[in-house]
């Protein structure tokens, strides 16, 4: 149950309208994940230890990415612009790439906080797709690490999903 409540969390939190995030069908699973499809994206929705949740929303038609993370550490407040560092990470190999992006803090039901980011959406598919990690720092302080357990197989059904849009 408290996974069903999270997606309900994330997936208002992406939509940020409640008629939208009710209209979700599911899509797929990938091991702990789901895969929902909406009228213009496919969202991929994980948890991880410790009550920390990820939503990839894919949005084909702008070839957009919305990611929101939520952790119960986080302290950001709504709409509050926040710059993080982004990295990828698969072994020893670390990718960088991405550098310094833009995020905006949320403020959820229940107390909890998340950040919210808009990214190109199939240059992150393939980063998330070919990665194992993936972390975001404040300066040289880690903000968070997320393990990417399946992402080559969540990357795969997000862009199946997105297909049949």
């Amino acid at each position: 149950m408290k996974f069903r409540a999270a997606i309900a969390a994330v997936a208002a939190a992406v939509a940020m309208t409640p008629a939208v995030a009710s209209a979700q069908d599911v899509f797929a699973e990938v091991g702990g994940w789901s895969v929902f499809k909406n009228p213009d994206n496919c969202r991929a929705i994980g948890s991880f230890d410790g009550d920390t949740h990820l939503a990839v929303g894919f949005y084909p038609a702008d070839d957009k990415v919305i990611m929101v993370v939520i952790d119960p550490d986080f302290t950001m407040t709504s709409n509050q612009e926040l710059k993080y560092n982004m990295y990828f990470a698969q072994g020893d190999n670390l990718n960088d790439d991405w550098g310094e992006i833009t995020a905006y803090g949320l403020e959820m039901d229940g107390g909890k906080h998340a950040f919210r980011v808009s990214l190109d959406g199939n240059d992150f598919l393939n980063d998330f797709g070919d990665n194992e990690l993936l972390g975001f720092f404040i300066g040289s302080d880690l903000l968070i690490s997320l393990r990417l357990e399946q992402s080559a197989e969540i990357e795969s059904k997000l862009r199946q999903c997105a297909a049949t849009i």
